[in-house]
């Protein structure tokens, strides 16, 4: 009886697994109810199992996929995400939820909690994966150019965009972010041209990115043209609206 009910638990721990794969191959936006379908159907396993390990890896992504949908429940699910991973002291499932967290707090502009977790999360990746950090200072480059600390936000943005020129990616959300911080402080030459650059590799990926029309956007704005502001910024509108991004 004892070895039925592990063969049970093993097959109801895969399923959750593979629920959480088919949410991640899911393509956003017209996916993202079929995502949150998979996501749901995760965490019900997890909670019948009672199982801290499966409950944090369904709870972290169905945290995400709700914050992008707007639901204010989402930060809680998060934080619940990060304490069944804290639970069980598993590295991998902690960073997982760890991250999911971070972005929650740093687009809710939830600064100073953003900051902290953050800034842990760079202690611990810059000791070992350049990935890891790049992503950490990305995230930082955002919580300190929203907290008005635009030199520091300047100094993790060019970092991060050496790290991803090392690797050979050079990806347009990188660079964009570069733009939206040298626009704040004021340079704005420097600005329109790294603008320009993000925008001329989002088209090279089909165009659907809004941040690097957005930042030109701003950059337009700053300059004292405000009818190529408002072109642009509708355009960024209209791509954000086309890959179901919200408000």
């Amino acid at each position: 009886m004892h070895l039925r009910g592990a063969d049970v638990a093993d097959g109801e721990a895969q399923r959750v697994r593979v629920a959480e794969l088919r949410v991640r191959e899911v393509d956003a936006p017209a996916g993202v109810h079929v995502e949150e379908s998979h996501a749901r159907e995760s965490l019900e396993i997890a909670e019948s199992l009672d199982d801290d390990a499966l409950r944090a890896g369904a709870l972290s992504v169905l945290a995400v996929l709700r914050f992008e949908d707007g639901d204010l429940g989402a930060p809680r699910l998060a934080e619940r995400a990060y304490e069944a991973a804290t639970a069980v002291a598993d590295a991998k499932l902690i960073t997982d939820a760890s991250w999911g967290l971070a972005h929650i707090l740093v687009w809710s502009v939830e600064t100073a909690r953003a900051r902290a977790l953050l800034e842990s999360q760079y202690r611990e990746w810059s000791e070992r994966d350049e990935l890891g950090t790049m992503g950490a200072l990305w995230y930082l480059s955002w919580v300190e150019l929203r907290a008005g600390r635009w030199s520091l936000a300047a100094e993790y943005a060019e970092r991060v965009w050496e790290i991803d020129i090392q690797y050979g990616m050079e990806a347009p959300q990188v660079i964009y972010l570069v733009a939206l911080v040298a626009a704040h402080r004021g340079e704005l030459e420097r600005a329109r041209d790294v603008a320009e650059r993000s925008q001329e590799l989002a088209d090279g990926l089909g165009g659907l990115t809004p941040g690097p029309v957005a930042a030109l956007g701003l950059v337009e704005f700053l300059s004292g043209d405000a009818a190529a502001a408002s072109a642009s910024f509708a355009v960024a509108e209209e791509k954000a609206s086309t890959i179901g991004w919200g408000e």
